[in-house]
C-alpha cells in the first residue's frame, strides 16, 4: 500500500504560512501546530483545498490564491451603520472590533468589523478583513489519512481528547 494522498474525505494535518502581497505576515502555524481538515468538505478555502489535493506527507508547496478564490473582491457597499442601542451597554464596540450580526432570513451569523463609533451610531464593514487581497500561502502536509466514519459523520476531526454528547 503506496503512501496517502490528499483525496476527499482524508484527514489532513497542514502546516502554512500566510503573507501578504506586501510580504506581511497574516498567519502561521508555527505556534500552534498544524490546522487540521477534512478535504473535501469545506473546511478550508476553496482555492486552497484544491492546491493540496494530491499531496502526501511532507510535501511542500507554494500556493497563490486570487481574491475570487480566498476571501472574495472587496465590496464597498458591504457597510452597514446601526444605532448603538441595538447593541447592550456592556458591549464594548472599538473601531476594529468584531461583531457578530444574526441573519434571521438565512438563519447565519455574519462575522462584521467594526470601522466608526459615536454615541447615535456604528458603523460596520461586512467584508472579510482579507477580502481583495491575493493570499500567498506556503504550505507543507504534516499528515495525511483517511478520516473515520465517526469524524465524517460528525464532520470535523476527532484528536484523542474529542468527546460528544451521546445525541451529538
Amino acid at each position: 500500500m503506496g503512501t496517502p494522498v490528499i483525496v476527499d474525505d482524508m484527514v489532513v494535518a497542514l502546516n502554512y504560512t500566510l503573507r501578504l502581497e506586501s510580504g506581511e505576515l497574516v498567519d502561521s502555524t508555527d505556534d500552534d501546530g498544524p490546522i487540521w481538515f477534512i478535504q473535501g468538505r469545506g473546511h478550508v478555502l476553496p482555492g486552497l483545498e484544491d492546491a493540496v489535493a494530491g499531496l502526501g506527507a511532507g510535501d511542500r508547496r507554494s500556493v497563490i490564491l486570487s481574491p475570487e478564490q480566498g476571501f472574495g473582491e472587496y465590496d464597498d457597499d458591504a457597510m452597514q451603520v446601526l444605532p448603538r442601542a441595538d447593541f447592550p451597554a456592556e458591549v464594548e464596540l472599538v473601531p476594529g472590533g468584531e461583531v457578530e450580526l444574526y441573519d434571521e432570513e438565512e438563519d447565519v451569523i455574519i462575522p462584521a468589523y467594526i470601522t466608526e463609533v459615536d454615541e447615535d451610531e456604528i458603523v460596520l464593514n461586512l467584508n472579510h478583513p482579507l477580502a481583495g487581497e491575493t493570499l500567498y500561502f506556503e504550505v507543507e502536509v504534516e499528515e495525511v489519512r483517511p478520516a473515520t466514519p465517526e469524524e465524517l459523520a460528525h464532520d470535523h476531526v476527532h484528536d484523542s481528547a474529542h468527546e460528544h454528547d451521546e445525541d451529538a
